[in-house]
């Protein structure tokens, strides 16, 4: 009688499973930069949201993502910035590019407005052409150089009405600023003042040195 014979075949999954394991461990560690990133970021598909991390969910003002999702992503940006943005997005899809870094404003959910830094970038998204968005909250920011600009203003409108010569200048004596009486009497714009040395002109016995 013949024998029975059996073939069987095997293969060795190692390497595919080390291989699922490493992207599941890829995954976990990209879900857990997006989540816990102070930046906030949001992906958009014909113009409409799509997913937002936490910080863009503070950020907007919302409780819930369910807040956001499904809108339109215009919605969230100013009017006065609305043209730019699409013009800003058309670039960068047509010529395949991020778009550049820009300084806009967005409306939260209760109206109020904010100053925010954004950039964007072309992404495939669950398969589909989709944009991957950047931003932060520099509100705070532009505040703050809002009350440096206004300080500096009220400082020069001072300076110029003084019946004194008033100069600012570096360590080693290089001007920065010279007001108009200054300027005068050593006949001598401002302009062509600035970057020159302090001591080459004056004692600085004449001058309010600030």
């Amino acid at each position: 009688l013949a024998e029975n014979i059996y073939l069987g075949f095997a293969r060795d999954k190692t390497a595919q499973k080390l291989a699922q394991l490493e992207l599941e461990e890829t995954q976990k560690r990209y879900r857990a930069l997006v989540e816990w990133t102070p930046m906030a970021i949001a992906v958009h598909r014909e113009g409409r949201v799509v997913f937002v991390n936490p910080a863009a969910v503070r950020l907007m003002g919302a409780t819930s993502t369910d807040e956001l999702i499904g809108k339109p992503i215009l919605e969230f940006v100013h009017p006065d910035y609305r043209q730019t943005v699409m013009e800003r997005a058309k670039e960068a899809s047509e010529n395949n590019i991020s778009a550049r870094i820009i300084e806009e404003k967005f409306l939260r959910l209760d109206g109020t407005t904010i100053d925010v830094e954004v950039q964007g970038t072309q992404i495939v998204y669950e398969g589909e052409p989709a944009v991957y968005i950047v931003g932060q909250d520099i509100t705070g920011r532009k505040r703050a150089e809002n009350a440096i600009r206004n300080s500096e203003s009220k400082y020069r409108q001072l300076a110029e009405t003084l019946p004194l010569f008033v100069a600012t200048f570096l360590p080693d004596g290089t001007l920065t600023y010279v007001n108009a009486r200054l300027a005068a009497t050593v006949r001598m714009s401002a302009d062509d003042l600035i970057g020159r040395k302090f001591f080459d002109f004056l004692s600085e016995e004449d001058c309010v040195l600030v």
